[in-house]
């Protein structure tokens, strides 16, 4: 099993904007285009506070961006909400996230 799984996508980033930023990406896949960069990383454990400081940096005035970080080793969900002026994290368990749906599936 993968030690973290990190999905996100950054809204409102120009194109000079992503270029700046590419040096700093440490995700293995990524994909830009019309101003939105998505992320994706699944595999060993990766650190992307660099990363998400960077993006805040970047992106243009009204831009947004989240970043799920999926940590399967301490069993954690951190999600970051970034926007221009600040960067908001919510840590919750796995079970938190998956375990509202399954009454609605009668598990």
């Amino acid at each position: 099993m993968d030690d973290v799984r990190v999905y996100g996508d950054v809204y409102g980033l120009s194109a000079e904007g992503f270029e700046r930023l590419r040096g700093e990406i440490p995700f293995e896949q990524i994909a830009y285009a019309d101003g939105v960069l998505r992320v994706d990383h699944e595999g060993k454990y990766i650190d992307v506070e660099g990363f998400i400081e960077a993006v805040q940096r970047e992106m243009d005035p009204d831009g947004w961006a989240h970043v799920d970080f999926i940590d399967h080793v301490d069993w954690l969900v951190h999600r970051y909400a970034i926007g221009k002026e600040a960067v908001r994290v919510k840590t919750v368990s796995p079970n938190e996230v998956l375990e509202p749906g399954k009454d609605e599936f009668g598990a």
